[in-house]
């Protein structure tokens, strides 16, 4: 390493040689110090020429070795430019992601550039106000099973797994909300209850009775819960519900934040038809199985805000 660096010092310090060598003899030869152009024309004409040669081997080295560190710097002051702590601290960072948008889309997309730039912002950002940014390896297990009572009624266990990425530690609510289609009047006829919940394997038992809304022939049951202290939370949650199957014959799920990778298991009654649909995804979801009893769907990649899936429940 020793060497190396005298080897790289050696290098720099070459111009400075070459001038002070070239320019004293370059003077010398142009004023005949040495009284050679009379008595020795030719080394003269030599010592003149290899001065020339020496002083503008010195300025070409200094040349380079300037362009050389103005690439240097140039890299340098690029990496800090797009470095993530600093651009973390501007306060145009948006105006910035959408100039870098136009011109990646604009090339292709000329005309519709800036819409598909928002978009691309609407459905990728995270949300501003909850402060959530995605989940990841989301799991749905779905048990269908008919009212004993009532056949046209069905009940549903739900079971949810999923890692909740957040942006800090602070506290915050994280909503949830279940939709159940119904006749007006008959409202009372439908069931939503929280089975469990686990956050990081501690059971939670504070959640509260969830709040109920009806509105344009939907029951949404609301609810909500704490979290703090982390940015990173693996939930495991199980919704038990009961509802009429000629009013609402579908299961669903209509993601409000990105999801990365889902899996999705269903067990249902032998006579039920089972017809699995995506919801606008960018690629179909995978059929790992699909028998009599048992159905599993499976999406790897990224699901945007909206999308999904929709599995709709047919009876003989």
């Amino acid at each position: 390493m020793g060497l190396i660096k005298d080897i790289f010092k050696f290098k720099q310090s070459i111009p400075v040689v070459l001038l002070i060598i070239g320019v004293p003899l370059f003077v010398a030869c142009s004023f005949d110090w040495f009284g050679l152009e009379g008595n020795h024309p030719h080394l003269h004409d030599l010592l003149k020429g290899l001065s020339s040669v020496i002083v503008m081997s010195a300025l070409v080295s200094f040349l380079i070795d300037s362009v050389e560190f103005m690439g240097v710097f140039k890299r340098a002051l690029e990496d800090i430019i797009y470095d993530s702590k600093f651009l973390r601290k501007r306060k145009d960072i948006e105006e910035i992601w959408v100039k870098v948008s136009k011109e990646l889309f604009k090339s292709k997309f000329p005309q519709i550039s800036t819409q598909l730039m928002m978009a691309v912002k609407n459905y990728y950002s995270p949300d501003e106000n909850l402060k959530l940014n995605y989940y990841n390896d989301y799991r749905n297990v779905y048990t269908v099973k008919y009212d004993e009572q009532n056949h046209d009624f069905i009940h549903v266990e739900s079971k949810s797994s999923y890692i909740l990425k957040v942006e800090d530690e602070k506290e915050f609510e994280f909503p949830m909300r279940y939709w159940t289609c119904v006749n007006e009047g008959e409202q009372e006829t439908v069931e939503a209850a929280m089975g469990s919940i686990t956050v990081n394997g501690n059971n939670v038992n504070d959640i509260g009775t969830p709040e109920k809304t009806y509105e344009k022939g939907t029951v949404c049951y609301n609810f909500k819960l704490k979290l703090k202290g982390c940015t990173e939370y693996r939930i495991q949650q199980t919704l038990n519900q009961k509802y009429n199957l000629k009013e609402d014959n579908f299961l669903g799920f209509r993601a409000r934040w990105l999801v990365n990778d889902m899996r999705i298991q269903l067990f249902h009654p032998a006579d039920m038809k089972i017809l699995f649909v995506n919801r606008a995804t960018a690629n179909g979801f995978e059929v790992n199985n699909d028998r009599e009893t048992f159905k599993e769907y499976e999406y790897k990649g990224l699901i945007l805000k909206h999308q999904g899936y929709i599995i709709i429940l047919n009876r003989p």
